[in-house]
């Protein structure tokens, strides 16, 4: 059985509030930046995506193959 004096916390729902304080909060927010680190992994992230597309459907030991060679060891930053 749970403890008797653990939190509680009761959240009601109301349809009529319309998101006004969200919208209010983030009004000014107008998206994350970008930064070099990020853009590079999605750019070698797309490249796997590539590499899995292409190999889709051959058999496990080939796509093994194809995936080693294709994608090269990890930089060291990713170990």
């Amino acid at each position: 059985m749970g403890r008797r004096d653990a939190a509680r916390r009761l959240l009601l729902y109301s349809p009529d509030r319309k998101g006004e304080h969200p919208k209010a909060h983030l009004a000014d927010f107008s998206g994350p930046g970008t930064h070099p680190i990020a853009e590079e992994t999605l750019v070698r992230i797309g490249e796997l995506y590539d590499i899995e597309n292409a190999i889709r459907g051959a058999p496990p030991d080939r796509r093994k193959t194809i995936r080693q060679r294709a994608a090269g060891a990890p930089p060291r930053s990713c170990r």
